[in-house]
């Protein structure tokens, strides 16, 4: 009994980070799941923003890029696995 639940904790979990559509969050999870790894802030800026214009036409926002940046740097001392919590 405990295992479905806490199964279904997490399922609801999942969906809460990534099926969110009113939660910017969710957005950029997607985005980071899908890429390759390294995707920087201003990277991630253009896929997020840029609404299909090609690079040489985007110009990004600067205040929306800090606020990538600072949301990156949280994320990176969040442990998403269970098991070890030391890396």
């Amino acid at each position: 009994m405990l295992s479905k639940l806490e199964w279904d904790v997490e399922d609801e979990f999942i969906n809460m980070l990534f099926h969110h559509p009113t939660n910017p969050g969710s957005r950029i999870l997607q985005t980071l799941v899908r890429a390759p790894r390294g995707l920087s802030a201003l990277q991630l800026h253009f896929i997020l923003d840029s609404q299909g214009k090609p690079l040489t036409e985007w110009t990004p926002d600067l205040t929306r890029l800090k606020d990538l940046q600072v949301c990156l740097e949280k994320w990176k001392t969040i442990t998403w696995s269970k098991g070890d919590r030391t890396g």
